[in-house]
């Protein structure tokens, strides 16, 4: 796994994600209950978003989406 050092710079030009761009969404995130509190882009280039109270793993808790639709304001 790599490092917990948080690095705030957003990755993406244009402050936009590209419209290939899959995660694996908190459904509390992804419907917008929540904000992501929790962000994480994986050695194998995965991104995963959660909301860090809820727990991710437990059954049908997160789905994966496009984050290209998902507004800013969330992650």
């Amino acid at each position: 796994m790599g490092s917990m050092q948080p690095d705030v710079t957003w990755p993406f030009t244009n402050g936009t994600c590209p419209h290939d761009v899959l995660a694996i969404v908190q459904r509390t995130v992804a419907d917008g209950s929540h904000p992501a509190l929790m962000v994480v882009h994986d050695d194998e280039q995965d991104w995963l978003l959660a909301d860090g109270l809820h727990n991710p793993n437990a059954d049908g808790a997160s789905i994966v989406c496009h984050l290209d639709p998902m507004p800013l304001s969330l992650l």
